[in-house]
């Protein structure tokens, strides 16, 4: 038998050619066989991740634009700069990403079924997650024409007792001078857990706080400092509450902080909401403006558009907004200007009383004021 002699560079450029040529051919796919190039048309896009959701401590959802197949998967617990990584292998090594997910020893047992025509995927945990816990889900499904989608995605475990609490207070004013900052002071009324709990503010996304998994009491108050500037600062994610020794923190109460280096909530007019995404439940909203201001930004808009049907006030028109003005001073004037919500001693007097208080809290015009040259992060009364 004769020996064969190959061209490498003949071979080379005939793959070249092949490859061309399949990303030439559009909306068509097309593959190389050992005869040439099959040309194959209908779809060849992968389906689409649209939804995940919690359902309880022990399951997740998981939604796709069509009909799937799941391949495999893999759930573990999140591991900050490793789960999340995007590094990706120059050698026959696993990124450091995948080489979390292989470690089985981390992963979390889990049965899966089909619902809504094969278009969603259930798990099923053998265990209870933890509450605000962060996991991810890795997984690879493909379509009915063999199109896969490898994903990886994260989710929080699940809270099944969310405490319900109210706003009391709101400075909107930063005193860099003087170290005062904005800040929204709340009042839980029912204990419970608040992981999943938000601060939405202005309708932007980007100024959404969501509260990390923290057991409290009916009757605690909790202060929340958007700007994360000064010195003291702490979280008080525990039990000790004497950790931050910023100027507006108090002993007595819970000191939270979020991550901006300015003020966020408007100094004239606003729109802030206490949302429970786990429910799916507004809790409490106030809206505040200058007399002057007859229209929401657009911003603004999308959080009235939000909040219209949570029946706490009768509706989110900005006349429905409280005023920004206390006597002849707006809110703005001082950072010694606080807005104030009026009728807090009666629900303190039924939280001592062990009464309920049902949420929502209807309000108005004139629920809420602005109380001049005082203000007390911390302190409700």
């Amino acid at each position: 038998m004769g020996k064969i002699k190959i061209n490498l560079s003949s071979v080379l450029q005939g793959i070249l050619i092949s490859i061309i040529v399949c990303f030439a051919v559009n909306p068509i796919s097309c593959k190389i066989t050992e005869t040439g190039i099959d040309v194959i048309s209908g779809d060849y896009v992968p389906p689409v991740l649209q939804k995940v959701e919690v359902i309880d401590d022990k399951s997740v959802r998981i939604s796709f634009s069509e009909s799937i197949i799941l391949n495999g998967f893999t759930i573990t617990e999140h591991i900050e700069d490793v789960s999340n990584s995007s590094e990706h292998s120059e050698t026959e090594e696993l990124s450091l990403a995948l080489k979390t997910v292989t470690d089985f020893s981390n992963s979390i047992n889990a049965e899966y079924v089909y619902k809504n025509n094969n278009q969603e995927v259930e798990f099923l945990f053998d265990k209870n997650t933890i509450v605000g816990k962060t996991y991810n889900i890795f997984g690879v499904v493909e379509d009915a024409i063999g199109n896969s989608l490898t994903f990886c995605v994260p989710f929080i475990g699940f809270n099944s007792k969310v405490a319900k609490m109210i706003m009391t207070e709101v400075r909107s004013v930063s005193d860099s001078k003087n170290g005062f900052r904005e800040y929204v002071e709340f009042l839980v009324i029912e204990e419970g857990n608040v992981a999943g709990v938000q601060i939405k503010i202005g309708g932007e996304e980007s100024k959404t706080y969501t509260f990390p998994a923290i057991d409290v009491k009916k009757g605690d108050v909790i202060v929340y400092h958007p700007e994360k500037v000064g010195d003291g600062i702490e979280d008080e994610l525990f039990d000790d509450l004497t950790l931050c020794h910023h100027t507006d923190s108090n002993g007595n109460a819970r000191d939270l902080w979020g991550t901006s280096e300015k003020s966020i909530i408007g100094n004239n007019d606003d729109i802030i909401v206490l949302y429970d995404q786990v429910n799916d439940f507004i809790m409490d909203v106030v809206m505040f403006r200058k007399a002057d201001t007859v229209t929401w930004t657009k911003n603004k808009q999308l959080a009235a558009d939000f909040i219209n049907d949570a029946g706490i006030y009768d509706s989110s028109d900005i006349e429905n907004a409280n005023y920004t003005k206390g006597g002849t001073a707006p809110v703005s004037a001082s950072a010694k200007h606080t807005l104030q919500r009026i009728n807090t001693s009666d629900i303190l007097q039924k939280i001592h009383n062990d009464e309920k208080v049902e949420l929502p809290v209807k309000v108005d015009s004139e629920s809420w004021q602005i109380v001049k040259g005082a203000f007390s992060p911390g302190v409700v009364e």
